[in-house]
C-alpha cells in the first residue's frame, strides 16, 4: 500500500480547519508573522493566509482543547493555568489576529468591552453584533409590550426583532419568569401560588 505525503494528507480538509495543536509559544510563533515595527504576532490560517475577517482566530492546545487564540497564548503563557472566572483575555495592541503574549492580558468583562470599543475594534463585523446584544440586553419592555408579546400568536424572533430584544426574553416574558409585575389583576403571591 503506497504510503501518502504530508500535502495529500490535509487536503480533504477546510482550510484553516487544523493548524495542529500547540503545546509552547514557539508553535504558536512558528504559525505566526511577526510584525518587526509593531511587534504583533499575526496569526496566519492552517495554508499561510491572513485571518479572515470578522473570524476570532482559533488554537488547539494540547491537553485543553480548541480556545480563542488570545486565550490560548495566554494559558500556554502561564503553564496552562485557567483563566479566572469572569475574565476575558484582550489584545492590548488593538490587532485582532495578534498572538503575542506581551500584547495579551486578563481583564474583568467591562473592563475589556471599554479597551476594545476604545481601539476601534468594534468596528469588525462580530463586535458590532457583541455590542449590539449588550446594549439589546440592557433594554427593558414597556408595560404594553409586555401585554403586546404575552397576547401575540408570532414567533418569539419575529417579536424579538420587532421590540429590540432576543427570542429568549420573548420567551420568558411568555413564560411569566420575567416582568412578573406586568401581569394584569396579579400580584406575585397570585403567581407563586398559596402558601403550603
Amino acid at each position: 500500500m503506497p504510503v501518502k505525503n504530508n500535502a495529500s494528507v490535509g487536503r480533504g480538509l477546510r482550510n484553516g480547519a487544523h493548524i495542529g495543536g500547540a503545546r509552547t509559544l514557539a508553535d504558536v510563533r512558528g504559525r505566526c508573522v511577526i510584525n518587526v515595527i509593531t511587534g504583533c504576532w499575526n496569526l496566519r490560517t492552517g495554508h499561510g493566509r491572513p485571518q479572515r475577517d470578522g473570524v476570532t482566530p482559533r488554537i488547539w492546545v494540547h491537553g485543553i482543547g480548541n480556545m480563542s487564540a488570545a486565550q490560548a497564548v495566554w494559558r500556554i503563557a502561564r503553564n496552562m493555568a485557567a483563566v479566572p472566572h469572569g475574565m476575558r483575555c484582550v489584545r492590548m495592541c488593538g490587532t485582532r489576529d495578534c498572538a503575542n503574549p506581551a500584547h495579551i492580558e486578563a481583564m474583568p468583562q467591562s473592563e475589556a468591552m471599554s479597551v476594545l470599543v476604545g481601539k476601534g475594534s468594534s468596528r469588525s463585523p462580530g463586535r458590532r453584533l457583541q455590542l449590539a446584544g449588550l446594549s439589546l440586553a440592557a433594554r427593558r419592555l414597556t408595560p404594553g409590550q409586555v401585554a403586546e408579546i404575552r397576547h401575540s400568536n408570532a414567533s418569539a424572533r419575529s417579536l424579538g426583532a420587532k421590540f429590540g430584544c432576543s427570542p429568549t426574553t420573548i420567551a420568558n416574558v411568555r413564560r411569566g419568569v420575567t416582568y412578573l409585575d406586568v401581569l394584569p389583576g396579579a400580584s406575585v403571591f397570585a403567581v407563586l401560588g398559596p402558601a403550603a
